[in-house]
């Protein structure tokens, strides 16, 4: 957990969209996010989040790759 915070660090982010996942079983969104890391923009992160109980959202996935390939 701590790598993966240490990649997503970021000092700003946009939500670019949201789109609603088909065929899960608890409603999931993806979020489309740009980054600004280290004063550099890092554009179209995708987030799979899943609605959890009591209405909060946990991140399921997202794309390290995309982040560490724009560093």
């Amino acid at each position: 957990m701590e790598a993966i915070s240490s990649i997503l660090r970021h000092e700003n982010y946009r939500i670019e969209r949201e789109e609603m996942v088909a065929g899960r079983d608890a409603p999931t969104t993806r979020v489309v996010v740009n980054l600004t890391i280290r004063g550099q923009r890092v554009d179209t992160i995708p987030f799979l989040v899943v609605e959890a109980s009591g209405g909060r959202w946990l991140v399921q996935k997202v794309d390290l790759q995309a982040v560490m390939a724009a560093r």
